[in-house]
């Protein structure tokens, strides 16, 4: 998957480009934009929610295989329903909602928090009968239940695989990480695409 950060603007010549070359490409939102905009602001501190919300919308306009990936932090814990419906109104089917972990930081979510939150969500989502939204990392958990009952091996992600790496993560600055997760660590950095002439 090709992770785009808000360095970098999702165009016409981007979405042509992922099109013809079949790439995945998530999209960093992280629910409503008074949720998102907490922590997800430019250079200037202005707000990338209608930037970000127009480059999934041009993405999903050119058949691109679309993932948004929502950070839960303490604050957008407490509003489950509103990350829940915003990512079923806003047409993407692949989400994954990622803890927020910053080590030693407040902002690092809470386990009680991380729980409820998800508690919740299993609930909205078992209501719709676990459709439209494809939820990467309970996808996974049900995945691995059923492993023990087929005969072939399942893909699920780092957390349960006991693994890195499976899909790299390249931003905006051109600089490789194994696994988004790991994009906040440097020394996970694997190497920098540079531009050439």
């Amino acid at each position: 998957m090709f992770k785009l950060t808000e360095y970098c603007n999702f165009d016409e010549q981007w979405a042509k480009f992922f099109a013809k070359h079949n790439f995945y490409v998530g999209f960093s939102v992280d629910g409503p934009k008074d949720i998102h905009d907490l922590y997800r602001k430019n250079k200037q501190g202005m707000s990338t929610f209608s930037q970000t919300v127009s480059g999934i919308e041009r993405a999903l306009a050119h058949g691109i295989l679309t993932n948004a990936i929502g950070v839960i932090t303490n604050e957008s814990s407490r509003h489950a329903d509103d990350v829940y419906f915003f990512f079923k109104k806003l047409g993407v089917r692949n989400i994954d909602l990622i803890p927020c972990f910053d080590y030693n930081s407040e902002l690092t979510l809470r386990p009680e928090n991380y729980t409820r939150f998800m508690m919740r969500i299993i609930e909205l989502w078992k209501n719709d009968n676990f459709e439209p939204l494809k939820i990467r990392f309970l996808n996974d958990i049900r995945k691995r239940l059923q492993a023990t009952n087929s005969s072939g091996p399942q893909t699920v992600g780092c957390e349960l695989a006991g693994q890195c790496g499976q899909n790299w993560s390249v931003g905006g600055d051109g600089l490789i990480f194994p696994c988004e997760c790991l994009t906040p660590v440097p020394r996970f950095q694997m190497n920098k695409i540079s531009e050439t002439k």
